[in-house]
């Protein structure tokens, strides 16, 4: 009983702000789908580099995390995308 009024009261919510199961399984597929590739220069395959200046705004909000650090001289970029298993 509880969880059909829960359920209930989260609808009108979630049509008031676009929320519909077509756009629910659509992010779930971007992320479950998203490549590394996508995210790489390889051109020099013995230094690979992060190009994200390319990526489509699909691709940017597959991007969980991104980490710069300064090593030194060196600068260091990592991405890390949303988990394909929880998707």
């Amino acid at each position: 009983m509880v969880s059909k009024a829960i359920v209930k009261g989260k609808q009108p919510l979630a049509e008031k702000v676009g929320v519909t199961a077509k756009k629910v399984i659509a992010e779930m597929a971007r992320i479950g789908f998203a490549n590394m590739h996508d995210y790489l220069d390889l051109s020099d395959p013995e230094n690979p580099t992060i190009d994200l200046s390319k990526i489509t705004p699909e691709q940017a909000s597959v991007i969980a995390e991104t980490r710069v650090e300064r090593k030194g001289l060196q600068l260091r970029v990592t991405i890390k995308l949303h988990d394909k298993l929880n998707a």
